[in-house]
């Protein structure tokens, strides 16, 4: 878009809780930026201006631990509303009750859920990723994943958890079948021959396809296989990891191919015999009570009771299902006397397409939360005709973009790793109230199974550090992750605060610990803005001729004189730099944002001293002297700020462009020089014009060692000959498309001045200020 429309202006708009990393905030709002148009008082500007061509992993870190660059960057370009930010005066939201319910299970149940921890921290998933039967190192992400991702649809519900353990069976015995069994049976070179086969198909070799175990995956949604639709690094990490992978594969022998398979056999015996076990259990225990749906259905009719609508929400669509067959058994059979709806997601259809029921109709997402919540979503004729539903069981599927505030009931089935995702579910009824709306009080259930929640405790304990590299690129979210770990150790001791506690850990983290807040995002910002306006439009009245311009002054309460003062940088021969605009506390000799220069100001306003005869002349010239002495104090600590931002970008000017990549871009430039008839032929050959070849090295020196096309600018320094060899592989990482793009953005970055301010050179005045005579 900005290709074709430099121009174009972009907004991007979301409802979800922000729980992103600084450097995922940077990237992101990189794209709605145009660098020269970043005023230059910004200290995140100078970061983006170490970058000329993208926005390096190294300059993005900078960024990200610059704490007042950062909160710069944050005000200009984010905008985020909090429950504890937003609204003005007279906003009200309901309060918040978050009822614990125990479960209380028969004890072989108990027994199951305390075992589970024992029982899946063995299993060896033998289909996913066996190349590290032939590997020691190969870390088990995808196991490791599974196993978390089991423990939480055991704590959703027996149904889900022997759902996901049938599936694992099915996939084993499918590996048996195809794979294993067949195997047993060869001997030598033909045992090693349809072994390398195996895992050639096992890892799409042979199509290049960007997943691993392309023939046994679980819980991971598909990739696009368009190369088109691939960034440049997910292409690159995809060669890499299938060159590594051919060269373990073409490395074996028929020792190490025999071995692997024993052990592949050997688990596979292990986790089907374990499995089936835990699945037979599952099945006696449960055939003929569910305590969960017990106590889950003697809160429903608490709630009903009360005349109160109540959502059910989980984060499985089995589970959902499950549940809507219970409670509408339990309530409907044999005639409908509790009208409810059920909402499973666009990925979870029946065999005619739909995902969402109201009673045993199909309907859609939309005409179901129509009917549970007319009000919020303006059916009234449902109310009217008496086709009102007072219940829904949901997937998440309607955690994001739903007013659902007819309802004041929520009760999760179970709890997601994110709580975040948890925040999403509540908002859907914790809406700001309505004048004359009196549903002050909603109410938030859970039902914490105590054996479940150790097992999962045990989990991440035994994964400790690795924790990280399980949860990343899943759903599993490691930023907010301590949050949910300190609800599973609370949920043991405090019970009914532990969620609460959760959130306000989460919701404090995201605005103060994470610095994704800014004083112009407040609401006391917007007030002081507008008592300023207010008071230049209506009260104002400049006195004619005054003694002593660009000063006003006043004895009230307030002890704290404000000034706005203006600040230009010279250097040491006199050459301008640039200039800004700063509020100073004068009393404290300091810098201060608008809310408390404000604050002091509105308070002094009835106090005004406006004539010679409540205040002289020589009085008020000392005062102003006096003010002058600590407003220079304050000079000289913006210029040794100024000053201080920028050593640090002359320091690390040169750090941006990588010696590496340098010599790479070098070597490329005089192997054209050097035997240009051969570049010309080979950027022909690949339809490549070769003036473009300063388009390719310019990129080329961009590249930082953290960046994935490293290892191939390494190549290119050693021996330039190498990309020419292999230009046919490497262009595509090299797209001159790509690259005039960045060559765009490069245009507009204005080359950044390394000059110092020089004190005595700066220039400096007041353009207003409120000087308070104690």
């Amino acid at each position: 878009m900005k290709q074709c429309n430099p121009n174009v202006k972009g907004l991007l708009l979301t409802a979800t809780p922000w729980n992103n990393a600084r450097e995922d905030v940077i990237n992101i709002g990189s794209l709605f930026l145009k660098v020269d148009a970043i005023p230059n008082d910004r200290k995140y500007k100078q970061y983006f201006l170490l970058s000329p061509n993208k926005l390096t992993n190294k300059v993005v870190k900078h960024l990200a631990n610059d704490d007042a660059a950062f909160k710069e960057f944050w005000a200009d370009v984010y905008l985020q509303r909090t429950r504890k930010t937003y609204g003005g005066k007279g906003t009200r939201f309901p309060h918040r009750n978050f009822p614990s319910v125990d479960v209380p299970y028969e004890p072989r149940k108990n027994e199951i859920f305390s075992n589970n921890f024992d029982v899946i921290a063995d299993l060896k998933f033998p289909y996913q990723d066996p190349i590290k039967y032939i590997d020691d190192s190969k870390e088990e992400l995808g196991a490791k994943q599974l196993k978390m991702m089991l423990l939480k649809r055991a704590d959703s519900s027996w149904k889900a958890y022997v759902t996901s353990l049938q599936h694992i069976v099915d996939k084993l015995e499918k590996l048996n079948i195809q794979y294993l069994k067949p195997m047993s049976y060869l001997k030598g070179k033909e045992l090693l021959n349809h072994y390398v086969a195996f895992l050639g198909t096992a890892y799409g070799i042979g199509e290049y396809e960007n997943k691993i175990n392309t023939l046994f995956r679980d819980f991971e949604p598909s990739e696009p296989t368009d190369p088109s639709q691939q960034t440049i690094r997910s292409q690159l990490r995809k060669q890499r990891y299938i060159e590594n992978l051919k060269a373990q594969i073409n490395g074996l022998n028929v020792k190490k191919a025999k071995n692997a398979i024993d052990k592949m056999t050997a688990d596979y015996n292990s986790d089907v015999s374990t499995i089936k076990m835990l699945i037979d259990s599952l099945n006696k225990a449960y055939s003929k009570v569910d305590e969960k749906v017990d106590e889950i259905i003697e809160c429903i009719d608490e709630e009903r009771a009360k005349g109160h609508k109540i959502i059910l929400v989980s984060q499985f669509a089995d589970t959902v299902e499950y549940y809507y067959d219970k409670l509408y058994t339990h309530y409907n059979k044999p005639q409908l006397k509790y009208p409810m709806g059920m909402i499973t997601g666009a990925s979870n259809t029946d065999e005619n397409g739909y995902s969402a029921k109201i009673n045993q109709k199909p309907s859609t997402k939309k005409d179901v939360l129509n009917h549970f919540s007319p009000r919020s979503k303006k059916a009234i004729e449902l109310i009217e005709n008496n086709e009102q539903i007072d219940l829904v069981v949901a997937t998440d599927t309607i955690s994001t973009g739903q007013n659902l505030q007819d309802a004041v009931t929520l009760m999760n089935i179970d709890l997601p790793y994110n709580p975040m995702t948890l925040e999403q579910r509540i908002g859907r009824i914790d809406r700001p109230l309505t004048k004359g709306d009196n549903n002050d009080q909603i109410y938030i259930y859970t039902f914490p199974i105590y054996q479940s929640i150790n097992s999962q405790l045990k989990m991440m304990k035994r994964l400790g550090n690795k924790m990280a590299g399980v949860l990343n690129d899943t759903e599993f979210d490691n930023v907010v992750l301590p949050q949910y770990e300190g609800y599973l150790k609370d949920i043991t001791e405090k019970k009914q605060n532990a969620v609460k506690t959760m959130l306000d850990k989460t919701d404090d983290q995201m605005i103060n610990h994470s610095d994704f807040s800014s004083e112009k995002h407040s609401e006391a910002y917007q007030q002081a803005n507008k008592r300023m306006y207010d008071f230049k439009a209506n009260q104002l009245t400049p006195l004619k001729d005054p003694l002593i311009p660009d000063y006003s002054f006043s004895n009230g309460k307030k002890d704290h004189s404000i000034a706005v003062v203006e600040i230009k940088y010279y250097d040491v021969n006199g050459s301008y730099l640039e200039k800004e605009n700063i509020l100073v506390d004068v009393n404290d000799s300091k810098k201060v944002e608008i809310i408390d220069a404000e604050k002091n100001l509105n308070g002094e306003i009835a106090f005004d001293v406006h004539n010679s005869k409540a205040l002289s002349q020589g009085d008020a010239l000392t005062a102003v002297e006096k003010a002058k002495d600590r407003i220079y104090n304050v000079v000289k600590q913006q210029v040794a700020e100024y000053n201080k931002q920028h050593e640090f970008f002359a320091k690390n000017i040169d750090s941006t462009k990588n010696k590496t990549s340098v010599k790479a871009a070098v070597a490329l430039r005089n192997s054209a020089m050097q035997e240009p008839k051969m570049v010309m032929s080979k950027l022909q050959s690949v339809n490549v014009d070769p003036k473009l070849l300063k388009d390719i090295t310019k990129y080329v020196e961009t590249i930082d060692k953290d960046d994935d096309l490293f290892p191939i600018v390494q190549e290119i320094a050693n021996n330039p000959n190498v990309f020419w060899l292999e230009i046919s592989k490497y262009i595509r990482f090299f797209n001159p498309d790509s690259i005039r793009e960045m060559e765009n953005v490069g245009k507009n970055i204005q080359k950044a001045s390394t000059r110092k301010a020089d004190l005595e050179k700066t220039q400096y005045k007041v353009l207003d200020g409120n000087i308070v005579i104690k």
